[in-house]
């Protein structure tokens, strides 16, 4: 997608307001585009399966709404399209 102030500004207030993970931007090469990229970091020695299960579950609800809230509002494209 474009990067753009508001793009920006919308990162830096709500790109990490969630329980689960948080958007990061990267450069697409040398396009003047970007990617954004929705990571969560999981945390202890010692993950037992229904917290990695809760974890998932929660990370992919987060990034299934917010992949469309930002494609409606700043355009770009999913990469699986």
């Amino acid at each position: 997608m474009e990067p753009t102030p508001e793009l920006f500004e919308w990162i830096a207030r709500n790109g990490g307001s969630r329980w689960f993970g948080h958007i990061e931007v990267y450069d697409a090469g040398d396009t003047g585009r970007v990617n954004l990229i929705f990571s969560h970091t999981l945390l202890g020695d010692y993950l037992d399966q229904p917290e990695l299960e809760t974890a998932m579950w929660g990370i992919l609800s987060v990034a299934n709404g917010w992949d469309e809230e930002l494609q409606q509002k700043f355009g770009g494209k999913r990469a699986i399209e």
